[in-house]
Formats: C-alpha cells, structure tokens, sequence
C-alpha cells in the first residue's frame, strides 16, 4: 500500500472546514479514502492549534504523526 497524503493551505478557518467537508463528500461517494484528517490554525501569537482531528485506527495514527511533524515545521 502506497501512502498519500494531502495538504491543502486556506486562508482561513472557515474555508479549511469548508474544504474539509468536500473531502468527506469525497470519500462517502468512494472517491478517495480518509483515514485521518486535521484542522490546524495558527492563533493570534503564531503558535498552532489543532481545531479538529479524527484518527480512524492505526493508518489514522500515522496521520497524526505527520500532523505532528508539520507542526514542528510551522
């Protein structure tokens, strides 16, 4: 099994939800598949926040893993 990922930067948190919700359109047509998802925004200091995360089992753990890393890059 191949590992995807997507990364997809908004300009703010209501699009980000917005956009979300499309990947989950997405994935209850069969489009895609969604393992794990996040919401991260940075707030007024610039420290990040996680405002939504879903880990669905193990492949979802690794999601947040490299949610977590891409925190420590922003």
């Amino acid at each position: 099994m191949t590992d995807k990922y997507i990364v997809v930067v908004f300009d703010n948190e209501e699009g980000a939800f917005a956009g979300l919700n499309g990947l989950r359109e997405l994935h209850d047509n069969g489009d895609l598949t969604l393992y794990g998802t996040a919401v991260l925004a940075k707030n007024a200091n610039g420290e990040v926040e996680v405002k939504q995360a879903v880990d669905d089992g193990p492949i979802g753990t690794a999601t947040g893993l490299m949610v977590g890393a891409m925190l420590g890059v922003l």
